[in-house]
C-alpha cells in the first residue's frame, strides 16, 4: 500500500494475511514500512498503519506482528503506538 504526493511514491507499507484452516487462527505480518527521508516527520507512516489496520479489521484480523527495526526513526514510530507490546527477540540470521 504506497502513500502517494502527487504521483510519486513517498512511503509505502507491505503486508500479508495469514489463516490456518485447521483452527481459523488469522493474523497479519507487516513485511516492511519506508518513508522517504524527506518525507518523515509528517505522520505518513502513522497514516499507513492506519489504512492497514482498518483492512485487518475489513478482513476480521485483530492481530499483527512485525520484525522492528532496529534504528532511531523506527524506533519513534513503534513508540507511538497504544497498546502494543514491544520485544527484542533474537532472530536467526545466517549469511551465505
Amino acid at each position: 500500500m504506497p502513500a502517494l504526493a502527487e504521483y510519486d511514491v513517498i512511503g509505502r507499507i507491505e503486508y500479508y494475511f495469514y489463516g490456518c484452516l485447521h483452527d481459523g487462527y488469522r493474523m497479519a505480518y507487516v513485511d516492511w514500512i519506508c518513508v522517504l527521508p524527506e518525507y518523515r516527520h509528517l505522520s505518513i507512516a502513522q497514516a499507513l498503519f492506519e489504512a492497514f489496520e482498518k483492512d485487518c479489521r475489513e478482513k476480521e484480523i485483530d492481530q499483527y506482528y512485525l520484525i522492528a527495526a532496529v534504528n532511531e526513526n523506527a524506533e519513534k514510530i513503534y513508540n507511538s503506538f497504544e497498546a502494543v507490546s514491544l520485544t527484542h527477540e533474537p532472530l536467526l540470521c545466517k549469511m551465505l
